[in-house]
Parts: structure tokens; C-alpha cells; sequence
């Protein structure tokens, strides 16, 4: 059960201004990340205006007689349909069998708006893509971000404390139900999403063999969060500790994962360049909870990488597209266009006080020679500028 407590209210601004706009909206993310809550929220207010709405969620099982027989499900929906404006909402989709002619039978009545929602990247990379194309919007859905972790938590001792929890048991919102609860219990509840994930999601849908090993894969992603690797060097280092797993087996997992959304891949750009290099990209976590509970980490331990990784996410919840940044043998962390192709450059550090530290922050930055604004993000309280660059709290950028 997700948390109906709060108003995620960019994403339901953003289906509002999509209602009655000729086009399919398809809410992706992973799963317990938000997608049914948001539906039930947004068909609530539409039933609070007297609009007719038609919902069906295919992981209740008295919808399963539907999932191999479309045009059973069709049946019931037409004779369901009224002349007024029908909203039609389908959550984890996926699950139906040629789903896709359904969605696009509905979408070409001129009563219907579609609603979906989806727990695998694979829904907007076949054949719905090809049959919808043009005619589909694409809503990703994260877990909670900081600011609405801090909404749901209430009140604690300091934003650093909220942010170090934040980090420990991550985004997902039944989570932030649970706070109070023993780290044992929010254990249980991160680690079964996660087992329902690959167990359901990517073990059964691709008749993985020998899921001990996929688990080793994940496993090593989850402790190389920030840091370049590729297929060829994960099975070398498994190799190493006589674990045998195929590059072309890892890089196959690899995709599996990405598919899920419990990895988000971030690619290296060259900024003399000026291209995406195809060699060692990065990868985060969705959630650091997850990654926290299933490699066993210690409170305290990787705050770096967590913070890292906090960032990053919110980089692409705010609608950004980020990439890795490489000039000469430096490295900036991320380079973030919005859609007006507005660019920044971030760099993320715990704590810069060090002098040597700041030297070693501010270099990548400062090789930087066009005129896109610098920003240094680090847990040190104040603003400060290093020659145009930016230095900001995190947390008040966070929660900004």
C-alpha cells in the first residue's frame, strides 16, 4: 500500500493539464514508486466531478480472467462507455497480452482519455511506440524527492538527520510510512519490492537461468554506484573471485535492470568534444534505500556516492537530461540540459572546508571556458562564489 497522504502535486498539475488532450498518457517508473496512488488520486478528483471513469488495475487478481483475453476486457469496457467524455485508466498494463491493439482501439474514439501506467521501460519501447507514435505522452514517475520525504516525515531533529535517513532508507513512499518502525521491518518491506521486481519483472519475463548469478550483477552495480564500469570489467571482476558470467550475459542484465528502473544509466560526454563516448558509463540507483538494505551498508558508510546519487536523481526528476562530464582527465559529474537546452554543470561533494578538497572540486569546473553556470553542491552551511562558480548548500538546493 503506497502513502495516499501526500499530493504529489507536480505530477498531478501535470495530468490535469493533459486532460482532454488527444493523446495516451502513460505513466512509467518503478514499481511502488507512486503510479497507483497518482492514478487513484487524479480518477478521484474526476469522479468528484462527475466524469465517468473506467479503471482497472491488472495486479488485483479479479482482473486476471482478462489478461490473456483482450477482447473480453474490450467487451466490458465498450458496454461501460457512456456518449459524455469516458477516462479510462489501465494500471501495469503490461501484464495484458497485445495490450497495445486495446489502447489503440480505445484511443481512436472520439469519447475516450487514456490513462496507463507502467512498472518495465520495455511499454514504450515496442510495439505501443510504433502503433502510438506521435500520440503518446510520457510521464516519469521517481519516488519521493527530498522535499516531499520531509512533507511525509514531518518533523525531526535537523534536515541533516532527515537527509542521512533519507539516504538509509530511501525514496520509496511506503517507506516514509514506516520511519518509526525497526530498521528490520522497513528491511522486509525494501527487500520484497525489490524481490518482486526481479522475481516477477525480469527472472520469470526472461527465463533468466540461475538467478544467484544475476543477483552477484546487481549486487556489484549497487557498490559501483558513481563509478565507471562496463560488461567486460564486471565479469572480469567476478572472474577474479570465481564467479563466470559472460560479458554478453552481464551486458544482457545489465539491460534487464535499466528496463526495471532499479538502475538508471548516465552516460560520459566529452565537453571539448562534444559528444557521448560509448565506453564506461556511470550507474545509479533509484532508490538508496534499496541499495543500502541489500548490500548490508552501515549508516555512515559510501555518503559520498549516496549524495551523488541523490542528486542525480533529482536532476532527472526535475526534468533534466544529465550526463557524466569529461574534459581532458578530469571529470565533472554531471552536465544537465533542460529542455530549452539550457546547460549547467554540477559537481557534489560532502564537504569542501579542506583546502585541498575545494582545489580538487573546483579544477574540472574551471576548465570548463564557455560561460554555463558552475554550481559546487556540498553539505557545508552557506554560498559562496569561486570566481563565477557557485558554491550551494545541497540541502537547500534540495529542497528548493
Amino acid at each position: 500500500m503506497e502513502n495516499n497522504g501526500i499530493f504529489r502535486k507536480d505530477y498531478l498539475y501535470k495530468l490535469n493539464d493533459l486532460k482532454d488532450v488527444n493523446v495516451i498518457k502513460v505513466v512509467t517508473g518503478m514499481r511502488r514508486s507512486g503510479k497507483s496512488t497518482l492514478l487513484q488520486q487524479f480518477s478521484q478528483q474526476l469522479k468528484n466531478d462527475s466524469q465517468n471513469v473506467i479503471e482497472y488495475n491488472f495486479e488485483d487478481l479479479q482482473n486476471k480472467k482478462y489478461l490473456n483475453d483482450i477482447e473480453l476486457l474490450n467487451h466490458e469496457i465498450e458496454s461501460k462507455l457512456t456518449n459524455e467524455k469516458n477516462y479510462i485508466f489501465f494500471d501495469e498494463i503490461q501484464k495484458i497480452e497485445g495490450f497495445e491493439e486495446l489502447v489503440d482501439s480505445l484511443f481512436i474514439k472520439t469519447n475516450t482519455d487514456i490513462y496507463i501506467t507502467g512498472s518495465n521501460a520495455k511499454l514504450l519501447s515496442g510495439e505501443l511506440a510504433t502503433l502510438l507514435s506521435g500520440r503518446y505522452v510520457e510521464i516519469k514517475m521517481f519516488p519521493y524527492s527530498f522535499k516531499e520525504f520531509k512533507q511525509a516525515i514531518g518533523n525531526v531533529d535537523s534536515d541533516d538527520d532527515l537527509l542521512y535517513l533519507y539516504m538509509q532508507i530511501g525514496s520509496l513512499p511506503e517507506v516514509s510510512n514506516m520511519y518509526t518502525n525497526s530498521v528490520e521491518q522497513i528491511g522486509l518491506y525494501i527487500k520484497n519490492v525489490y524481490d518482486t521486481i526481479v522475481n516477477k519483472d525480469l527472472i520469470e519475463r526472461h527465463a533468466i537461468n540461475g538467478p544467484e548469478n544475476f543477483e552477484k550483477v546487481t549486487n556489484f552495480v549497487y557498490d559501483s554506484i558513481g563509478s565507471e564500469i562496463s560488461s567486460n570489467n564486471i565479469s572480469n571482476a567476478l572472474a577474479s573471485v570465481n564467479i563466470n558470467i559472460s560479458k554478453d550475459t552481464v551486458e544482457k542484465y545489465l539491460y534487464y535492470l535499466e528496463q526495471s528502473y532499479i538502475f538508471l544509466k548516465s552516460n560520459r560526454y566529452d565537453i571539448k568534444g562534444k559528444n557521448i563516448l560509448k565506453t564506461l558509463p556511470k550507474y545509479y540507483a533509484m532508490d538508496t534505500g534499496m541499495r543500502q538494505i541489500l548490500l548490508g551498508k552501515d549508516r555512515g558508510s559510501d555518503l559520498g556516492h549516496l549524495l551523488e546519487n541523490i542528486v542525480y536523481i533529482e536532476l532527472l526528476r526535475r526534468g533534466n537530461q544529465v550526463n557524466v562530464g569529461k574534459i581532458d582527465s578530469n571529470e565533472v559529474d554531471f552536465i544537465c540540459k533542460d529542455i530549452n537546452g539550457y546547460t549547467i554543470y554540477y559537481q557534489v561533494s560532502l564537504t569542501v572546508l579542506d583546502e585541498k578538497t575545494l582545489e580538487h572540486e573546483l579544477r574540472p569546473l574551471q576548465k570548463i571556458k564557455d560561460n554555463n553556470e558552475k554550481i559546487l553542491l556540498t553539505l557545508d552551511k552557506g554560498e559562496f562564489s569561486h570566481n563565477g562558480i557557485k558554491q550551494k548548500n545541497v540541502i537547500k538546493w534540495l529542497l528548493e
